[in-house]
């Protein structure tokens, strides 16, 4: 996030239009290598994750003090941009597919999701050492981000193959009606 609180998007999440756009960006995504982009990767998935509830409505209903409190006129206006982002969704399954209890998962979430301020303290709290730290945030990014390439590939291909993408005609059973 940059300070007026609005979300930026790497370069690296670049929203996909075609086929050909998403083997373009496949071929100019982060390779593990690139640290620096796989870290602006993970931060930009942690801020999807906190802008995804912008998607849905709230759970709870208002209270009858938040029905009766008036709207203030200093509210701003338009709210925050939540990314809609392919990749991050990809990069999303791949971090759910990892064992729930696992150490590094565990470090990963700390250290982008909540952003653990004193990591060796942190570190301590879980029994590893301030180097181990940043060696499982850095080997756990690395992995997630290998099998959300997988994902996404996989869901761009299977996207190529929708008859509606590929140009061919519906098959029959689409296109007749027997609900009339």
């Amino acid at each position: 996030m940059n300070r007026d609180d609005t979300i930026t998007r790497p370069s690296s999440v670049a929203p996909v239009d075609s086929l050909e756009d998403a083997n373009e960006s496949a071929d100019q995504a982060p390779r593990p290598e690139d640290s620096q982009d796989l870290d602006a990767l993970c931060e930009a998935w942690s801020a999807w994750c906190r802008t995804r509830k912008l998607y849905v409505k709230p759970s709870v209903p208002p209270s009858i003090l938040g029905r009766l409190r008036t709207k203030s006129s200093t509210a701003r206006t338009g709210g925050p941009d939540a990314i809609a982002s392919a990749e991050l969704a990809a990069f999303h399954l791949a971090f759910l597919g990892q064992p729930e209890d696992a150490l590094d998962r565990k470090v990963f979430w700390l250290h982008y999701f909540w952003r653990v301020r004193n990591v060796k303290m942190a570190a301590d709290e879980l029994g590893v050492s301030r180097a181990s730290w940043y060696r499982m945030v850095q080997d756990f990014r690395t992995r997630v981000y290998r099998s959300s390439r997988d994902i996404f590939n996989l869901n761009i291909s299977a996207g190529a193959d929708l008859p509606s993408r590929s140009g061919r005609p519906l098959p029959s059973e689409f296109l007749a009606s027997d609900h009339d």
